[in-house]
């Protein structure tokens, strides 16, 4: 079988696979006919080779030996004309008057059609040499895949050509794919910890927690500097120590909330985190529409790409991709236009059992890093932002003035315009998402100006996007006079959170 295998070449195999449905025949030796009389009478005698369509393989190729009717004499001129094979010579065109002896390459003597079927067949199924195939990146050979599905290729250099993983991973990437900010747990502007609590809270900029009952204490943990188990050098993760309360309505959730309910509309995007926890645990994820406040808008949609991943107490890498509901026919609030949720679920009763795959009570340890979300199916490396672009993303949503223990800092400047009220304006750091709410820790301040330092209070602000109004009481301000404002250990925190 490998002898006729092996002379079976590209023409032979398509062929023969295009008229498999027709008799093969082999003439066996060779054929000498004086005249058309004798051809003619030889083909009577001997009439199973006498098929339309014949096809003869010879020494590798396919030659037509007789096409149509053999009395049709115009065929015969064509088809006498045959190369005898590796082993032979050519032989001489006949024609169908005088004699004409085509002797065969005897290599093939004796096969039959089903000979030629398994050949075919070995040759069809044959995975690794099919006509010189390779999976590595080789010139001017055909791709075949490897034992793994895969095949590799040289770099591109036309704009057409082909790129393998390896090139396009090294290029540098468009930016703000990520749609998480402070996905890799950078920013902390209202602390590094906080107590266990059930109350809904945030902690790391643009994240937040959500409690029914069970509790949760956050905090920033930092990475050992050259550690290997998550990549790109990361310096903070995220940890949260859960204790679950039994109750069908009770939980705990970390979340982000991205601005508009537009985005991803109708679009598929993929997640990517690592995590961990104290000992093995489940994780659920779930994505949610909110379309906004004021006016008559939509009811929110849940149970988007719900999710369960088993977590181990070594850092692992998950994907999961999803495919994000349109929002033709919904109805926006008039105040805002909602966002998109995005949602870590590590403890829920039996309530929350269709959004997180009846993930059920559990208390521990969860640890999270380098969460990623992006348009597409595919899953890129994780997008490492400038630190300063990534504080001023933050910014749009919350800005906390806090200064150094034990320090007075002027913050801004204002000007009396009595002896018991001074009014000043301070400009926010970027133009926030709306007019933030104002949280001031501690009720004093102090001016500096020529008649001297005093002390005032806070009595009214007004809130704009992009700045503060402030009017301050005190006594014998000296009216006109110019004081630079410093605030007494207390703290400013500026929150336009959606």
């Amino acid at each position: 079988m490998s002898q006729a295998l092996s002379q079976l070449n590209a023409v032979t195999l398509a062929l023969t696979r295009k008229y498999i449905d027709k008799r093969v025949i082999f003439v066996r030796s060779s054929h000498t006919f004086a005249d058309t009389t004798e051809r003619d009478d030889y083909f009577t005698a001997n009439p199973l080779e006498l098929f339309t369509g014949v096809y003869i393989i010879v020494g590798g190729d396919v030659f037509r030996f007789l096409g149509g009717d053999h009395t049709d004499d115009g065929n015969w001129l064509e088809m006498t004309s045959v190369i005898q094979g590796p082993k032979g010579d050519k032989g001489d065109q006949g024609d169908n008057t005088t004699a004409a002896d085509v002797t065969y390459n005897n290599a093939v003597s004796g096969l039959t059609a089903d000979d030629v079927q398994d050949a075919i067949d070995e040759h069809t199924t044959n995975t690794t040499t099919a006509h010189g195939a390779v999976s590595a990146a080789t010139a001017s050979k055909i791709i075949i895949r490897d034992s793994n599905g895969r095949a590799k290729i040289a770099d591109p250099s036309a704009s057409d050509d082909i790129a393998s993983k390896g090139y396009v991973d090294g290029l540098p990437l468009h930016g703000f794919r990520n749609k998480i900010i402070n996905g890799n747990f950078d920013i902390w502007q209202r602390g590094t910890s906080d107590a266990a609590s059930s109350t809904s809270r945030y902690l790391a900029d643009r994240w937040r927690n959500f409690g029914v009952t069970s509790t949760i204490a956050m905090s920033r943990q930092a990475f050992t500097v050259g550690q290997t188990d998550v990549p790109n050098e990361p310096a903070y993760f995220w940890r949260g120590v859960v204790a679950s309360t039994a109750g069908e309505g009770n939980v705990i959730t970390f979340n982000q909330r991205i601005e508009s309910v537009r985005t991803f509309a109708g679009k598929n995007v993929t997640l990517t985190f690592w995590a961990k926890a104290d000992a093995p645990k489940n994780m659920s994820i779930e994505f949610m529409q909110i379309f906004g406040s004021g006016g008559s808008p939509s009811a929110s949609v849940n149970t988007i790409g719900v999710l369960k991943v088993a977590l181990t107490t070594s850092w692992q890498k998950f994907t999961h991709t999803v495919a994000i509901p349109s929002i033709a026919g919904k109805t926006l609030g008039t105040t805002h236009d909602g966002y998109v949720q995005m949602t870590f679920y590590l403890d829920a009763g039996s309530d929350y059992n269709t959004r997180t795959d009846s993930l059920g009570h559990q208390s521990g340890t969860f640890d999270i890093a380098q969460v990623q979300l992006e348009e597409g199916e595919v899953a890129t490396p994780f997008e490492q932002r400038p630190i300063g672009l990534e504080e001023s993303l933050c910014l749009r949503y919350c800005w906390v003035i806090t200064p150094a223990a034990g320090i007075t800092i002027p913050v801004w400047f204002g000007v009396a315009h009595s002896a018991s009220a001074l009014r000043t304006v301070l400009p926010l750091a970027v133009q926030m998402r709306v007019s933030p709410t104002l949280t001031i820790t501690g009720s004093l301040a102090s001016v500096q100006g020529d008649g001297g330092t005093k002390t005032v209070g806070y009595t009214s602000t007004t809130l704009y996007q992009n700045f503060l109004y402030v009017v301050f009481t005190g006594t014998d301000l000296v009216t006109g006079e110019i004081y630079a404002i410093r605030l007494l250990n207390n703290t400013f925190e500026f929150d336009a959170e959606i």
